[in-house]
């Protein structure tokens, strides 16, 4: 994916005009996508035509027990994972009383210096809102980093933060793509926050 992202920067820094997006595609009650689709059109100057990228890009994983697996198809005793509404914590990675972390054990290998201390009370505190209990444990586990250069996770930290790859700016760029696309709301829909971990 990263490639991808490369040539998009590379245009913008060409001063190409750039419609970019990058869709999650998920396998069915899944909530971690299987790929991603990509789109990036431009207009470069002088009003031709630049950069044209439509790709699918798996969602896959290097583990050294694995190999490359993709991710967003993960099965544990038969049944997908994970699945379920991550927002209020209530995703089910296996049956009641396994965690998340466990899971990605099983897929990931485990450096034993990761994993980094939260102050989850008094993030709740600055976001109005709890995080999900599988993404606390992910990381006190694994911590901040990059899985196979993708996905990034960032230090939770407080929403105003400016610095570019914090939480609080890559929730403001992903609040504005979601605003971007939305369509009009109808009468009674309730607006779910966003809040980006990567």
């Amino acid at each position: 994916m990263i490639e991808y992202e490369n040539q998009v920067e590379a245009a913008v820094d060409g001063n190409e005009v750039v419609r970019y997006s990058v869709e999650p595609v998920h396998s069915g009650p899944r909530t971690v996508p299987n790929s991603f689709h990509i789109k990036a059109e431009g207009i470069a100057p002088g009003n031709v035509p630049g950069i044209s990228i439509d790709k699918i890009v798996p969602n896959s994983l290097m583990s050294s027990r694995y190999g490359w697996r993709n991710f967003g198809i993960v099965n544990y005793q038969g049944s997908p994972v994970p699945v379920g509404d991550v927002m209020t914590g209530d995703g089910g990675f296996g049956p009641v009383g396994r965690d998340g972390s466990e899971v990605l054990g099983e897929v990931l290998s485990l450096n034993h210096e990761a994993g980094d201390e939260v102050n989850w009370e008094e993030i709740r505190r600055v976001w109005g809102t709890d995080f999900p209990s599988d993404h606390k444990s992910f990381m006190s586990v694994y911590g901040v980093g990059c899985v196979s250069d993708w996905p990034a996770v960032v230090r939770p930290g407080p929403p105003q933060c400016d610095e570019s790859g914090s939480m609080g700016q890559e929730t403001a760029n992903a609040r504005f793509v979601r605003d971007m696309k939305r369509e009009p709301e109808r009468s009674g829909t309730v607006k779910l926050p966003v809040i980006a971990w990567g």
